[in-house]
């Protein structure tokens, strides 16, 4: 199926010659070419939703504005994934879990551009597709998994008490609209919902199911602002699409049409966002409860319109009988497992490490030695190295001397190695000396300067492990 720009005819398609690599050539598959745009139009939400950094922001842009126009070349797929690793990579895995989970992406596009390279061989879009389909297969798995614990599934301490207060505060300025019983079972109706969309993703067959249980959670989780995550298992979303949804745009020009058209109006939403985001953030300067609520709103209303259409064209389209190497995982071969594996195993790290690094969304997992709280798992046995048997607390931070750092450490329990990390980017962003007094374990130190101290070298581990400030008293915090 040759693709189409919901824009303009676009130019003939222009393979390379057998002498030449076609690694960064054109795609003829619509899957892939409609795939990567809604990715790409992903990243360009996370960047502008607050426009944090203005440079980056427009790097971005002006790489989705290309890509519409130049809409069968997979160039500016491979540019937009090396945007991301230049701009992410300092600071891995201290990101949020869906930075790190673009990342990864990235990583792992760019290892399949390499291969192609070595090997003289055009990029296989099979191993591009199933590894990425491998990828949300097990982001879900452990969306439901880590939840699974009495903090979550307590509705006091839950990730959905939480989230529904917020939409409250949000949304609808502080009103009390949430009803009892939901707040009493949504934690476990979303559990059920996680694990059952990932075990849908698995079989072809139950794709369209999986997606029906998927988009109205993150429709919901959108609707105050947090459109990045969703975003981008949206665009992920497009590759569980059935065999039989393609073949009937290739046989059915109108439908064709009509999809395209639907995708058109979604990109041409995604610059609306970008705009109205900048606005609000720069002319406006809209309140950001207001602005998380409009952006979310928009946010929602694109993904509905995609849906609707998709709906309509499953209805309408006959299935038809397609060979069996064209459906579902079509192309498999072992190979493809490495990502879902490097996906699957660093989803893990709460489990093996202790660390908070999960890809997922919301959870109030402990892992800690002096207590846990998950139902299935006891991390104190399944932990390989126990970071958080040694503890720092850190009891007086004099003010005079206090970084100006994002870090607030002060009456929290740290493992020694995260407050080591600290201690290093503390020392980092400040000319002052730091002086503080701290527990090591028992022992009552006083540290006068702390960039002459112990605890002031980088630990090896803090570059792919990260750990959460422990709360001396109370219950886990909800954190995504």
């Amino acid at each position: 199926m040759e693709p189409t720009s919901p824009f303009r005819a676009f130019l003939p398609t222009r393979f390379q010659s057998s002498a030449r690599l076609r690694v960064l050539a054109t795609t003829n598959s619509l899957i892939v070419s409609l795939f990567t745009r809604a990715y790409m139009g992903a990243l360009l939400i996370h960047y502008t939703k607050r426009w944090a950094e203005p440079e980056v922001a427009l790097v971005f842009l002006a790489i989705f504005l290309l890509s519409l126009i130049r809409f069968d070349e997979l160039v500016t797929f491979f540019l937009c994934n090396a945007a991301v690793i230049v701009v992410e990579i300092s600071a891995f895995p201290r990101l949020a879990n869906h930075t790190n989970l673009a990342l990864f992406v990235a990583i792992f596009v760019w290892m399949n551009v390499a291969i192609s390279l070595i090997r003289r061989r055009a990029l296989g879009e099979a191993a591009l597709v199933n590894g990425l389909r491998g990828m949300v297969v097990i982001i879900y798995f452990y969306v439901g998994f880590h939840k699974i614990n009495s903090g979550f599934l307590n509705v006091a301490t839950s990730c959905t008490s939480w989230y529904h207060d917020k939409v409250e505060r949000v949304v609808f300025n502080g009103a009390d609209i949430i009803p009892d019983f939901v707040r009493n079972y949504s934690p476990t109706v979303l559990i059920a919902m996680d694990l059952l969309i990932f075990a849908f993703l698995i079989f072809p067959r139950t794709w369209v199911i999986g997606l029906l249980l998927a988009v109205p959670i993150h429709m919901y989780v959108s609707f105050s602002g947090f459109t990045d995550f969703s975003s981008l298992m949206h665009a992920a979303m497009l590759l569980f699409l059935p065999a039989h949804f393609w073949a009937s745009l290739f046989e059915n020009p109108g439908l064709k049409r009509l999809f395209m058209r639907s995708m058109g109006g979604y990109f041409i939403g995604v610059l609306i966002y970008v705009i109205y985001s900048g606005l609000a953030q720069f002319s406006w300067q809209l309140a950001p409860n207001a602005q998380s609520t409009h952006l979310g709103i928009l946010f929602n209303i694109l993904i509905l319109e995609v849906s609707v259409t998709i709906l309509i064209i499953l209805l309408l389209a006959q299935k038809p009988k397609v060979e069996r190497a064209t459906v579902g995982w079509a192309g498999w071969r072992a190979s493809h497992s490495f990502f879902p594996l490097a996906i699957f195993i660093w989803g893990a790290f709460p489990y093996i490490f202790g660390s908070q690094t999960s890809l997922t969304m919301f959870s109030n997992l402990v892992t800690e030695e002096q207590r846990q709280n998950h139902l299935l798992i006891n991390t104190n046995y399944t932990k390989l190295i126990d970071f958080e048997q040694d503890l720092v607390e850190v009891r007086y931070i004099d003010s005079q001397t206090r970084p100006p750092s994002r870090y607030d450490i002060q009456g929290y329990l740290i493992p020694r190695s995260e407050f080591r990390f600290i201690a290093n980017m503390s020392t980092l962003d400040t000319d002052r000396r730091i002086s503080m007094d701290i527990r090591d374990n028992g022992k009552e130190i006083r540290i006068d300067d702390l960039a002459r101290s112990e605890y002031a070298e980088r630990p090896l581990s803090s570059y792919f492990l990260t750990f959460r400030q422990i709360d001396v008293f109370g219950s886990a915090k909800c954190r995504w």
